[in-house]
């Protein structure tokens, strides 16, 4: 098949302003005499964008407690660096110090030298947050509207992150203008432990993908970066590849179906053809048995957003043009949005709600999704008496198989825009996923699969009833880094009901939960 792919890329700038760097666990014992507290914790800002930033109206903290970020009035001298200011220069590092940072003490007094071109700032109150910074606090930079500026530590995400970095080692953000993941934060690489108020140890200048989307038959990309760059990519295709480089807003066209963007050796879509993006695009939630309000819930697994039609089919299709999904993110198509979020109250936006008249087929017929007039995925009803709860994809996998659905076992219901309550528990590091999430009969035996990057001493697992008490445990299991559990569940004397598997691995690093949520009914 010969398809015309027409490529755009666009260069972004994110961010105003950045959270660069975060000195959390500072050198020495955290109280005592000698020791420094919270007194040489701080943060450093970098300045994006082309424009001074006023500091004046900026805050900083967490949801333990805000400061306002004022000038570092420096009388005595103190300092290489730049006080008495409330502005940051375009490009310009600004580390925001303890008040007390200056108190003299035995040991660990101020132990930081700044560039001296870098500002330095303060506090408004004696500790950042209200008791200081902890090694897993997060942060936001707020203006003083409260509309957040920059964040550290990804606060609405529950990823092992932050971090302790060891004693006296900063965290510091690989590019300041990349969003605030896990993957763009590095313990500091310098022999110090911290490069405040200048270039980040592991600051790394090349190009970083933003985002990468298809649209009908154009294929945007777009990078954040600091700039100058002059990184390149290569558009490989089925019979071709082609160097695009990156200076500017550039046009490109190609003839062929696309196989790999590719950046620094690292493929960042495949996209054989559109169909590959398209059948990423699945259904993932649906609800019936209410009057007042069903639902259907759309997932968008692929690593590009989605822009396109959307066409749930049955008797009376439903069709949604010009829908976005955003990648690995959910949409919601509703026929009452105020009930929905009635229900739901943690949604609270509309961005991505999508109102129809809509009636899904009663039980034992089939309703079929299509994105673009492409079928991607089906479900065939066929639940009876499940009570007032939804219709949830087990662990997000891609099946036509009945038994990849199963009924909700959220306290609320359902789990629309969320991660279903059918989904297993994984890590960067260790990775849990049990065979069937819902036990009953005809399923005499599940596999707990335990897999990890290091080894481990050894594995206990212990079940809990939905009241919090124990109903089995098994202690001080011996396994390898990779390896199936047989569970003989039938011989547990479970009742039926929603329990939690805590499966608790020990290796020489300490102790790592999983908690794994299952039925039995």
């Amino acid at each position: 098949m010969n398809m015309s792919f027409f490529i755009i890329i666009s260069l972004l700038f994110n961010s105003i302003i950045s959270i660069n760097e975060v000195m959390s666990n500072v050198r020495g014992a955290e109280s005592g005499i000698l020791g420094p507290g919270d007194r040489n914790e701080c943060v450093e800002l970098y300045n994006c964008s082309n424009d001074t930033v006023f500091t004046n109206n900026l805050n900083i903290g967490n949801e333990d407690g805000m400061d306002r970020i004022l000038p570092f009035i420096d009388s005595l001298n103190l300092f290489n660096g730049i006080t008495d200011v409330n502005y940051i220069l375009p490009g310009q590092f600004a580390v925001i110090l303890d008040p007390e940072y200056i108190i003299e003490a035995a040991q660990y007094y101020m132990p930081y030298c700044f560039d001296t071109n870098a500002v330095i700032l303060t506090i408004s109150t004696t500790t950042f947050t209200d008791n200081g910074l902890s090694m897993g606090d997060n942060l936001f930079l707020t203006d003083s509207l409260g509309n957040i500026l920059s964040t550290f530590g990804t606060p609405e995400l529950d990823d092992a992150f932050p971090y302790d970095a060891g004693d006296g080692i900063s965290l510091e953000r690989i590019n300041p203008q990349s969003i605030d993941s896990k993957s763009n934060w590095a313990a500091c690489a310098d022999i110090q432990g911290h490069t405040l108020g200048y270039k980040n140890s592991v600051f790394n200048d090349r190009a970083i993908i933003n985002c990468v989307y298809l649209k009908k038959d154009t294929l945007f990309i777009e990078f954040s970066y600091i700039p100058p760059a002059g990184d390149s990519i290569c558009i490989e295709t089925q019979n071709s590849s082609d160097m695009i480089y990156i200076y500017s807003d550039t046009s490109f066209m190609i003839n062929e179906p696309i196989v790999n963007v590719i950046i620094e050796e690292k493929a960042f879509s495949a996209l054989k053809s559109s169909a590959d993006v398209f059948n990423n695009i699945i259904l993932n939630e649906f609800y019936v048995k209410g009057s007042e309000c069903e639902w259907i819930e759309i997932h968008n697994r692929f690593n590009c957003d989605f822009y396109g039609c959307l066409c749930i089919a049955d008797d009376d299709s439903i069709i949604i043009n010009e829908c976005h999904i955003c990648r690995d993110s959910f949409i919601i198509i509703c026929d009452d949005i105020y009930y929905l979020q009635y229900d739901f109250p943690y949604i609270k936006s509309d961005e991505f709600l999508y109102k129809s008249n809509i009636s899904l087929p009663d039980r034992v017929d089939t309703f079929y999704l299509y994105c673009n007039n492409e079928c991607t995925d089906s479900i065939i009803r066929g639940y009876e008496d499940y009570g007032d709860y939804s219709i949830e994809r087990i662990n997000g996998v891609f099946s036509y198989d009945a038994y990849a659905w199963d009924i909700c076992i959220s306290e609320y219901r359902g789990t629309p825009m969320k991660v279903n309550s059918l989904s297993l528990s994984e890590n960067d590091d260790y990775r849990c996923i049990l065979s069937h999430q819902i036990w009953y009969s005809a399923i005499p035996f599940v596999t707990l699969s335990i897999e990890s990057i290091c080894e481990i001493n050894s594995v206990n697992i212990y079940i809990y009833s939905e009241t919090g008490s124990e109903a089995y445990s098994m202690r001080d299991m011996k396994i390898s880094e990779s390896e199936d559990i047989i569970l003989k569940w039938q011989y547990f004397g479970l009742n039926k009901g929603m329990y939690i598997m805590l499966v608790e691995i020990i290796n020489n690093m300490g102790k790592n939960i999983q908690k794994i949520p299952f039925y039995i009914r």
